[in-house]
């Protein structure tokens, strides 16, 4: 089955005087088998749920003073709360924990917590995994470049088909985001297939294995310090989730991304320099 996505408002900055990120992927609760025996998102069994999701990605950029490797991380812990709600599940997620950081050479190092966080991230999940933002934190000091938490439901919660799944049954779904936040422009398109592998059991629980593989294309600009800045990136997203479906949740996720492109300064007359993101994305629900 082939489902389009409509656009969403998302953040993926990418600036080399101050670090690159780059986001890509898709993970997070889901909901119980439908009569039909499908797959769906509704009110979980339980109205709370605490995850946890670390980001690590390792970003090189070949520029004609040399090589240049950055590194980002980060860990959070969100306190999420459902609630019904006019076409599908309400989902509140309080920041409880936020401890991300970048390693940049040429500026050196930028790190944010919980207290660059204010406020909820606030939005609807509707059954087949379509997400609509009502709100998001406000944040500063750098904190929606190491975790953008407008593109952070997208990346939370898969995109399920429509009727019955059974073991090696196979669904695509193409996300096309686009978002202008700090003062920049991108837009993003990845192509995902979901595999049903089958069953597997952890500390007593079965749960249903769901592989991944997505081809995803990235272009951004932006102005910082005068200089504009683009980039033009491909790749992959490898990985699976591990749905929980008695409690109608994601029990954890891991999706491993590898991109590379192009980054263009134009306003300096620099030739295209080449640039690589690689690491994986974790999420995973606790006890």
């Amino acid at each position: 089955m082939s489902v389009r996505r409509k656009p969403f408002a998302g953040s993926v900055s990418s600036i080399l005087s101050a670090g690159l990120v780059v986001t890509v992927g898709a993970c997070g609760p889901g909901g119980p088998p439908s009569p039909d025996g499908g797959l769906s998102f509704q009110l979980p069994a339980s109205s709370t749920a605490t995850y946890t999701a670390g980001d690590s990605l390792v970003i090189s950029v070949d520029s004609p003073m040399g090589s240049l490797t950055m590194n980002m991380d980060s860990d959070m812990t969100l306190d999420m709360m459902f609630e019904q709600a006019d076409g599908g599940v309400r989902v509140t997620a309080t920041v409880a924990a936020f401890d991300a950081s970048m390693n940049n050479p040429m500026t050196g190092r930028l790190s944010v917590d919980e207290t660059n966080v204010d406020g909820p991230l606030v939005f609807v999940v509707g059954p087949d995994g379509d997400v609509t933002v009502a709100t998001v934190p406000a944040v500063t000091g750098g904190a929606e470049q190491l975790r953008p938490f407008l593109s952070l439901p997208y990346e939370l919660f898969p995109r399920f088909p429509r009727g019955a799944v059974a073991v090696g049954s196979q669904w695509v779904d193409t996300v096309a985001w686009s978002g202008s936040p700090d003062e920049g422009s991108f837009a993003s398109t990845t192509a995902y297939t979901y595999t049903l592998q089958g069953d597997t059991a952890i500390a007593g629980t079965t749960l249903l294995r769901i592989a991944v593989a997505g081809e995803t294309s990235l272009e951004g600009s932006m102005e910082t310090g005068g200089f504009a800045i683009e980039q033009s990136l491909a790749g992959t997203t490898t990985g699976f989730y591990l749905w929980d479906p008695a409690a109608g949740l994601l029990h954890s996720a891991e999706l491993n991304r590898s991109l590379e492109g192009s980054l263009r300064m134009p306003s300096m007359n620099l030739p295209a320099m080449p640039i690589r993101a690689e690491g994986p994305l974790r999420t995973r629900i606790q006890p």
